[in-house]
């Protein structure tokens, strides 16, 4: 990037990457429906007791304030944000609405 080896034509968050924040995004240029940050969840059993739920989120929210932590997903160009299990829920849902008919329509499973 900086060294002019590579050069980064979009990102495909709705806002600028902080870690690129001169690189405008997708969206900026003109591809309207093209917005999509990608993230990473942990998940327990379905039928996981709500306090275990609980108390794992609770130390996974702990973990991602943890500045080492910040600093050693900055270095992979990650940002570290944390949730509720509502609204890792809400966005599986989500995801699932806008990528399942796609999913569906090209006829991909898990075995293709």
């Amino acid at each position: 990037l900086s060294g002019g080896k590579i050069r980064v034509l979009a990102t495909s968050g709705a806002t600028r990457n902080k870690f690129m924040p001169g690189v405008s995004t997708l969206i900026e240029q003109g591809f309207k429906d093209m917005a999509y940050n990608e993230w990473f969840g942990f998940f327990l059993p379905g039928k996981a007791p709500a306090d275990v739920v609980q108390k794992a989120n609770a130390a996974i929210r702990t973990a991602l304030a943890d500045k080492d932590v910040v600093a050693g997903l900055a270095a992979m160009g990650l940002e570290a944000r944390s949730s509720t299990p509502a609204e890792l829920a809400a966005l599986l849902k989500a995801d699932g609405e806008r990528w399942g008919p796609i999913v569906k329509a090209i006829g991909f499973t898990a075995e293709s």
